[in-house]
């Protein structure tokens, strides 16, 4: 199956910003990842995760349970979302961090109107609304995974002098760079093609 995502970036850019791709249901939240890197044109130099529904999440009623095991049971099962990022990047940041090269799309991201949000940068914390919009399957003759639309363009928080625009309090600083959308599709396609999915 093929799951149809729309990337918009939190901003406070009028229109937003956002990005609609389409991905085979089986890749790692790495691979979305490399693809979000890619489709905003950003460097992957920072650290980065995703907040995504618990697909453990339960009402369940807890009783005869010491305390210790009790808190375990709560994160395990009761916290509303957990965080998939490059484990070996946050050691012991993070005691419920999973792998996100374990960790697939379609284990979390379920049913059409899921989401997760997409952290890059936490000093900044430039995030992406990663929703998934439907779910079909493949069609004959078409690649993927693959971009099909484009808001506008897409953000760049690099100075003219090519520097990060760290100095700057939140991600309205940043520039909307303004594309044609139908050329920013085919260069989005032309990156995801050189990306080495697993």
């Amino acid at each position: 199956m093929i799951d149809q995502f729309k990337l918009t970036f939190r901003g406070t850019h009028h229109p937003p910003v956002w990005i609609r791709i389409e991905v085979d249901q089986n890749m790692t939240f790495r691979g979305l990842h490399e693809l979000i890197q890619a489709a905003f044109d950003w460097g992957d130099i920072m650290l980065h995760d995703f907040e995504v529904p618990n697909p453990q999440n339960t009402d369940k009623q807890v009783g005869g349970l010491d305390l210790n095991h009790l808190v375990e049971f709560a994160v395990k099962y009761m916290l509303p979302t957990k965080h998939i990022g490059p484990a070996d990047d946050f050691d012991d940041a993070f005691d419920e961090i999973l792998d996100e090269e374990k960790c697939k799309l379609k284990n979390f991201l379920k049913n059409p109107g899921d989401k997760a949000v997409y952290t890059y940068d936490f000093e900044e914390d430039w995030e992406v609304n990663v929703r998934l919009e439907e779910k079909h399957r493949a069609e004959k003759n078409i690649s993927y995974p693959r971009c099909i639309k484009v808001s506008r363009g897409y953000v760049d928080f690099m100075t003219e002098q090519g520097e990060w625009t760290r100095d700057h309090p939140d991600v309205q600083s940043a520039d909307v760079i303004e594309t044609n959308p139908k050329a920013w599709v085919k260069t989005v396609n032309q990156s995801f093609r050189k990306i080495s999915l697993k």
